[in-house]
């Protein structure tokens, strides 16, 4: 009940004991099929995901005129140094991006098919050619969260506070709600 147990935890433990029937492990494979072929390799959602994270990081009180915060998570990210070795050695801000949960996943079913299997050869030749598109996707949301947690550590926020500030703004697609985690299943597949 979220009492003694941090209610995303207790959620973790509540999905690691749920069994899915054979009808539901196909289903997930062709939805996590069908939405990395929407998401990483559509270059509109690309740009979509871009204009999105500058509204979010705007709304995180990171303005989008602040090049000179943007410029500085670009050089830290793509040197892996400064704010960006701080967050990912100090925090667990990266990692649980969109490209990050759902290519996982997808490909945990992959080592469950037989050599052979026609999904098996689909879903290899998507990993030999997908990780660029898959790459830049997570890429885009690991700018982001990067760019608002350096301007909330620039405004003299401690690491944790930051973190935090950066993952409510540019969010953790883990850590969802039951009802939002049913919807985006059965309902409408990007509802987060």
């Amino acid at each position: 009940s979220g009492a003694m147990v941090d209610p995303y935890i207790w959620d973790d433990l509540n999905q690691a004991v749920h069994v899915v029937s054979d009808i539901g492990k196909a289903y997930d494979k062709l939805l996590n099929l069908w939405k990395i072929g929407k998401v990483p390799f559509n270059p509109a959602t690309q740009v979509r995901n871009i204009g999105s994270n500058t509204i979010l990081a705007d709304f995180a009180g990171l303005s989008p005129l602040r090049i000179d915060i943007y410029a500085r998570a670009a050089r830290d990210l793509l040197t892996r140094a400064g704010y960006w070795e701080e967050a990912d050695t100090k925090t667990v801000l990266f990692g649980k991006e969109w490209a990050g949960g759902e290519v996982e996943k997808f490909l945990g079913y992959v080592q469950d098919l037989k050599e052979g299997n026609f999904l098996a050869k689909v879903a290899g030749g998507i990993k030999y050619l997908g990780n660029k598109p898959l790459e830049v996707y997570q890429g885009i949301e690991q700018f982001f969260k990067l760019a608002v947690y350096t301007y909330h550590r620039e405004a003299g926020l401690g690491i944790d506070e930051a973190a935090k500030l950066a993952e409510e703004a540019i969010f953790n697609y883990q850590k969802i709600p039951p009802a939002i985690r049913w919807a985006k299943r059965w309902y409408s597949p990007f509802i987060t």
